[in-house]
């Protein structure tokens, strides 16, 4: 997922979704290492859920972004 943001900023058409999606994997990660650290405290593992949620609703927006329009007949 790092290089589909590196490419997306390299890329120019969509920076935005590039950066996004690199801060909130760093942020995901950064939590799920917290996680195992810490002992699996219920709010860091609860902020690691909702971060995912925020990864897998840019990951569809982009999806559905980058899919092709149906032409019209």
């Amino acid at each position: 997922m790092l290089a589909l943001a590196v490419r997306l900023i390299r890329d120019g058409r969509l920076p935005t979704y590039g950066w996004s999606i690199g801060f909130v994997l760093c942020a995901q990660v950064a939590l799920g290492i917290s996680n195992v650290m810490a002992g699996l405290p219920l709010k860091v593992a609860t902020a690691h859920n909702a971060v995912a949620a925020i990864l897998l609703f840019l990951l569809v927006g982009l999806l559905a972004r980058l899919r092709p329009t149906p032409s019209s007949v």
